[in-house]
């Protein structure tokens, strides 16, 4: 789901068991307005104009960036890659689809405090493949579950069992890749995010994060304390929602993918 980071070397491992390359640069100027004068208006996803509040100049210069990203990058093969590490992944970051919202928009949840990166690395899965499964599991998302060019997801971030100590090192690095790619490749897809079982010295490490997230982003967040899952029933259907949650769904193992 989501709404340059610079991630350091990348991880060893990737498509195919060989190493991963992080996501490229940010594409040129000149090369993105080049492309940018060639789109017509009808090519531009609406989500892109949301994002420019209209400016459909601004628009079209996002929506290149992202077409000449996704060719660089070769995001239209993610789904077919082979994916060595998935299982690893889905074990030591668990994250998954869970039906969907009121306005018909698909429930992501992930469960950040129990993602084990030293987990990760014993199986040889570095930034680089997460930042790389990261833009697999969107792309499913967006090409197999929903495939209207416009549709969106409310975004469950669970981060009971997070450490004050987890912000940092390579952590940091995984927030602020995927925070980028979100953000500039997969614009206006989060229509709420709530970050539930935030702990009381969460405070300060969003102070770190809030300012890599576009004022648009900002105003989707919802912060929720320990156990408190009230605000999401504006949103979901309590029948929608895992018990965990404060639902009456379906749990994990039976009810998504």
């Amino acid at each position: 789901g989501g709404d340059g980071g610079d991630g350091g070397d990348g991880g060893d491992g990737g498509v195919g068991g060989g190493r991963q390359p992080m996501p490229p640069p940010p594409a040129s100027m000149e090369d993105v307005e080049v492309l940018a004068a060639d789109l017509h208006e009808d090519e531009v996803p609406g989500r892109f104009l949301r994002a420019t509040g209209g400016d459909m100049e601004e628009a079209k210069k996002r929506f290149a960036a992202t077409t000449i990203w996704r060719e660089d990058y070769k995001v239209d093969e993610v789904l077919t890659e082979h994916q060595p590490y998935f299982d690893e992944i889905k074990r030591f970051y668990p994250h998954y689809i869970h039906g969907r919202a009121k306005g018909g928009q698909i429930i992501y949840i992930e469960q950040i405090g129990a993602l084990d990166l030293a987990g990760l690395e014993s199986h040889g899965v570095g930034v680089a493949n997460l930042l790389r499964h990261y833009v697999f599991n969107s792309e499913f998302m967006w090409t197999k579950v929903n495939p209207d060019p416009n549709a969106q997801c409310v975004t469950l971030m669970d981060l009971r069992g997070l450490n004050m100590r987890d912000f940092a090192g390579q952590a940091q690095d995984l927030v602020k890749g995927v925070t980028a790619i979100a953000q500039t490749h997969y614009v206006e897809r989060s229509s709420r995010i709530f970050v539930l079982n935030a702990p009381f010295w969460f405070a300060m490490p969003w102070k770190i994060v809030s300012p890599l997230l576009h004022p648009n982003t900002r105003k989707k967040v919802n912060i929720q304390g320990v156990g408190t899952f009230g605000a999401l029933w504006e949103a979901i259907d309590e029948s929608s929602l895992p018990p965990i949650y404060g639902g009456t769904g379906a749990t994990r193992s039976n009810s998504c993918m």
